[in-house]
């Protein structure tokens, strides 16, 4: 890997971490999720239109999750460029762009506020399904969600996983009744989500990638 390819990369991390670590008020012992910086992910949608389903997907993702031994106090933040959603037409991806008003609004954010644990499954890898409290900002348009997750801890390693139902007029996201007048979207999009965070001891060092791909 060259200098400036490491110089980058460390970069992407110092980024990405900074705005959680105001929010950082516990020693790291004192927590059951150590602090950690988003190192990979993917986020998808699909849309019912007259012609079928609109499926697309961005792996450009930056985020921070910072934890707790209550869930309640956990904290963290993901955002997404909307310039980055991908459906496999060019065309598509213009008029995706126009309906969330990219120029104004760059970027999908959501703030993690807390959680509150279903369930729990203890072993190898630590598994958890909970309800994640947040705020969801589209389009310039904030609001209070709670989405359904699964949370894995494995070694230095947080995967979380969620899928939720999201009514895009709810976030003054009203052009996609027409497509030049053919492709008609419904209102109602699924939203899938499968992130993994890296600690943050480990997301500067080479192994952070492989660590990753054995999930």
């Amino acid at each position: 890997m060259t200098v400036t390819a490491d110089l980058e990369r460390s970069l992407r991390y110092l980024l990405a971490w900074a705005p959680a670590v105001e929010a950082a008020k516990t020693t790291l012992s004192q927590r059951a999720v150590p602090d950690a910086a988003l190192h990979a992910g993917t986020l998808s949608f699909e849309a019912r239109t007259r012609f079928g389903t609109m499926i697309g997907s961005t792996t450009n993702i930056i985020g921070a999750l910072v934890g707790a031994p209550d869930h309640s106090m956990a904290r963290g933040w993901v955002e997404v460029p909307v310039a980055t959603l991908a459906t496999g037409s060019t065309r598509v991806d213009r008029y995706v762009r126009r309906a969330l008003d990219a120029d104004r609004h760059s970027s999908i954010q959501f703030a993690l506020r807390g959680a509150t644990v279903v369930s729990v499954s203890l072993g190898n890898r630590d598994v958890t399904s909970v309800l994640l409290q947040g705020v969801l900002t589209i389009r310039g348009v904030s609001r209070r969600v709670e989405v359904p997750a699964t949370i894995t801890r494995s070694a230095s390693i947080t995967r979380v996983t969620s899928r939720f139902p999201l009514h895009l007029p709810d976030y003054g996201v009203t052009r996609l009744t027409s497509f030049l007048g053919l492709l008609h979207v419904q209102p109602r999009v699924e939203v899938r989500v499968n992130l993994w965070f890296i600690d943050r001891l480990l997301a500067f060092t080479d192994d952070a990638p492989e660590a990753a791909r054995q999930e």
